[in-house]
């Protein structure tokens, strides 16, 4: 996808005259420094989403890798909605920090409470019905997929947690440390998911990947930017459902 990108912006910008053509491997070389970063966290991003599933059916088998991939299903179908709230609220956020121009806890703390509520509100409802959701869409075989479910729910909140976390640090210009999270988690997972899973079972694996998300989503980013991210994410953790979620929503729709 990039390399087709790539040659659309050379040959517009040669169309239209912007550029000679001595500049082009300049201009060719920038592009690549930058997306290179984003180019490898997809990829990591990609094993790391895959692994646990790739090393189930080698270590577990094909039976638990239906009952994990039945659970993931329903785990991460209802993310579209936190996430849709995330990446509306964010330019309002990134607007405010660059109109500041510096990067205060408090500025961040109230966009993470708000998102962070919307995920665990929803988990928590799907983690009370998780038998019942896991039965009827699935028949009682797969009943054990509910004890999944419930961990992976939590995950999904994690998920949401470091996404708009990264679409921050990426506005911020921390491509480089996004990838290198990115890098380091999806090895953390395959190393926790084969140690996990040799001795848990399939559940190892839920959880394997449930610690790779709080690492990758919360306790990495203490180590960038004196931690202001980090900060702000774990306060909200705590405040989510206090009275200041009240005037969250009033800010975000005051400024919108």
């Amino acid at each position: 996808l990039w390399v087709l990108q790539l040659d659309f912006v050379t040959g517009f910008l040669l169309d239209v005259g912007f550029v000679k053509i001595k500049q082009i491997p300049l201009i060719m070389s920038y592009i690549l420094k930058t997306s290179l970063p984003l180019i490898l966290s997809t990829m990591s991003i990609m094993i790391y989403m895959q692994s646990d599933k790739i090393m189930i059916e080698y270590m577990l088998g094909s039976k638990d890798l239906g009952l994990y991939s039945a659970a993931a299903t329903i785990s991460n179908a209802w993310l579209i909605v936190p996430i849709s709230i995330a990446i509306s609220l964010l330019p309002n956020v990134i607007a405010r920090v660059q109109k500041q121009k510096k990067l205060v806890t408090s500025d961040f703390t109230s966009f993470f409470r708000l998102v962070f509520f919307v995920s665990v509100s929803i988990a928590l409802v799907l983690f009370f019905l998780s038998d019942l959701i896991i039965h009827i869409i699935f028949g009682e075989d797969y009943q054990y997929a509910s004890t999944l479910m419930n961990v992976m729910l939590f995950t999904a909140c994690l998920s949401v947690y470091g996404l708009s976390a990264n679409r921050i640090l990426v506005s911020l210009n921390y491509r480089r440390f996004c990838m290198y999270k990115a890098v380091f988690t999806a090895i953390l997972n395959i190393v926790l998911n084969y140690f996990l899973i040799k001795k848990f079972g399939v559940i190892g694996a839920a959880f394997s990947t449930l610690l790779a998300e709080l690492t990758s989503s919360l306790i990495l980013n203490f180590i960038v930017k004196n931690g202001v991210v980090g900060k702000a994410q774990l306060i909200s953790l705590f405040t989510c459902f206090s009275k200041s979620l009240v005037n969250d929503v009033k800010s975000f729709v005051l400024e919108r």
